[in-house]
């Protein structure tokens, strides 16, 4: 079994070939989980993140990143699709129409005719 030590040199050494000039590389899958995990699992045993990245020589932020993310990935679950719930009749629409005004005003028991008759009106 390796020793702490070895782990992290293994993990710089998984790391070394990856690391570009250039801001925002991208690293691989695979080498994301497998330090995610030994940073979960070095977080749990007390290790504080600013210790891990002076020594797998990371930003902190891109160790935080990679330690919450799920070891195997997302997993898909299966899910159940139940038909729609059979209900009552719609409710009917109202055969009367209410008009309120932006400054408070309201007048209810409206025919469609009456309320597009006031909505004109008071639109001029």
């Amino acid at each position: 079994m390796k020793t702490p030590e070895q782990r992290e040199q293994d993990l710089r050494d998984l790391l070394a070939p990856h690391r570009g000039s250039a801001r925002g590389y991208k690293y691989p899958v695979a080498v994301r989980r497998r330090v995610g995990t030994y940073v979960r699992d070095a977080r749990k045993q007390g290790e504080s993140l600013t210790v891990l990245s002076q020594r797998l020589e990371m930003p902190e932020v891109t160790l935080g990143r990679w330690s919450d993310v799920a070891p195997t990935g997302a997993a898909i679950k299966p899910v159940t699709v139940l038909p729609p719930a059979t209900s009552a009749a719609p409710a009917p629409c109202p055969q009367t129409l209410c008009v309120v005004s932006p400054s408070g005003w309201k007048i209810e028991g409206l025919s469609r005719a009456e309320a597009v008759a006031i909505l004109l009106e008071v639109g001029r």
